[in-house]
């Protein structure tokens, strides 16, 4: 089924000087084939730091009090709180605030994945918000616990690293004063500071979608499910007449074949950063007509540098993306957060989102396999945990690299629309040896990948 969210901001005088208690208000509409329902439940979650809030049924509007200029939470929380680290991943160091509420000894720790303890700090701290350093050079998940008195909780912090040569290291950078009067909104543990990033997760029916909006006056989320046939089994690019097939997959419909949409070509020594480029894996001309006739094009359609797919368009990881980039009119490029919530529909163990992933590395052992074509016409052998239950049919088009095509058979690689850095993009790829998904962002915008394409 279609999903569809606009975010409108409305102009309704909220008060904008500093340090005096405003409010927003966030509503939601939902509509089902265009028609006004109620929502089974509305999840509302802090981005930035943490916490959330449920709304059921008729209750579609949460009112977030807040003051302008408010740079911390409140002193007077009943729980102990980290705040998520930033930035996040990093290379070197990172920050994170501890919000102590009362007075003891507090002691943080820090554990790699293989749970062996890097580094500590112990101390006693008065109640009030805290803020430290975590340092490392080297690359890796982290695991970073902070106990006080009988209360515990944990973050996790991703490093991308740039050396081996350095210790870890925690370091105390001073408390943060709080002022009474700057209030936040706290309701279930959602606490709200002006400016923060929120995202609504709308359950309908057996139907879910997704808002990503960061609210600095009232808000009004729009969300329109509509019935699954709405997918259409197969559609014509228009632009060059091709036929794609398609497949609902949970609220999402994708296509079940590369896009393969080839304005022009160019060998594998060519490349840009900036600059559109289009290839056909193997081919090594710039003849368009000769290249849509190899069997590579038939069958894996074309390699796009990350400006080719993006079409000129910027960043984004909203839900649905908002870029069309390279992809026919009706459909776009998908978003990292987009992909997320594929993985979730077809991962055996966890939905989405899923709290025990930490967005860094691989989702579930099967969700890979579930979204392969089977056999081992196209993939190397073995494919491993291949069933393509979802229909997706995944095929292993290798990618460009560095002037060379390389791996075709090995594995599958797919933009997204979500920029990691300047230089490096979200990505999904999927191996002929495994059933996982892999997240990653180690490839750069010049590199040529495979494309699918989503229905808005």
């Amino acid at each position: 089924m279609k999903r569809m969210f606009v975010v409108c901001l409305m102009l309704i005088g909220l008060s904008f000087i500093y340090g005096q208690k405003a409010s927003i208000t966030i509503s939601h509409t939902v509509t089902y084939d265009s028609l006004s329902v109620l929502p089974a439940s509305i999840k509302v979650t802090n981005m930035t730091h943490g916490g959330d809030t449920t709304l059921y049924g008729a209750d579609t509007t949460l009112v977030l009090d807040y003051t302008t200029g408010l740079s911390t939470y409140q002193s007077n929380r009943k729980s102990l709180l980290v705040t998520p680290n930033y930035p996040n991943p990093f290379r070197g160091k990172t920050y994170f605030n501890v919000i102590v509420p009362e007075k003891g000894q507090m002691i943080i720790k820090v554990y790699d994945v293989t749970s062996r303890e890097v580094t500590n700090l112990s101390a006693h701290y008065p109640a009030g918000n805290h803020k430290f350093l975590f340092a490392t050079a080297k690359e890796g998940l982290y695991f970073l616990n902070v106990s006080l008195n009988d209360k515990t909780t944990s973050i996790k912090v991703y490093s991308i690293g740039w050396n081996d040569n350095s210790d870890h290291e925690i370091n105390y950078l001073g408390s943060i004063a709080t002022v009474s009067n700057k209030l936040t909104y706290d309701i279930n543990s959602f606490a709200y500071i002006y400016g923060d990033e929120l995202r609504s997760i709308v359950h309908y029916n057996t139907m879910s979608d997704t808002a990503i909006y960061t609210p600095t006056q009232d808000t009004l989320i729009r969300i329109d499910f509509q019935s699954s046939s709405s997918c259409p089994a197969s559609f014509t690019d228009t632009r060059d007449n091709h036929v794609y097939s398609a497949v609902q997959i949970g609220s999402q419909c994708w296509m079940t074949e590369n896009l393969a949409y080839l304005p022009s070509v160019s060998p594998s020594s060519a490349g840009s950063e900036a600059t559109p480029y289009y290839y056909v894996h193997g081919y090594q001309g710039t003849s368009v007509s000769a290249a849509m006739a190899t069997s590579n094009f038939k069958t894996y359609g074309v390699l796009y540098n990350w400006p080719a797919a993006m079409n000129g368009a910027s960043s984004s990881n909203y839900v649905p993306s908002g870029v069309q980039g390279v992809c026919p009119n009706g459909w776009h490029l998908p978003s990292d957060e987009e992909w997320k919530i594929l993985e979730g529909e077809v991962d055996s163990q966890y939905g989405y989102p899923d709290p025990e992933w930490d967005g860094t590395g691989f989702r579930g052992s099967d969700a890979g396999g579930n979204l392969k074509e089977t056999g081992t016409t196209h993939w190397l052998s073995p494919n491993a945990f291949a069933t393509n239950s979802s229909g997706f049919t995944a095929l292993p088009a290798g990618g460009r690299y560095g002037g060379t095509f390389y791996d075709l058979h090995f594995y599958a690689k797919l933009w997204s629309s979500t920029e990691y850095i300047s230089t490096m993009v979200w990505f999904r790829q999927l191996y002929h040896s495994g059933g996982k998904v892999y997240r990653n962002n180690l490839n750069l915008k010049s590199d040529g990948f495979s494309t699918r394409c989503l229905k808005d």
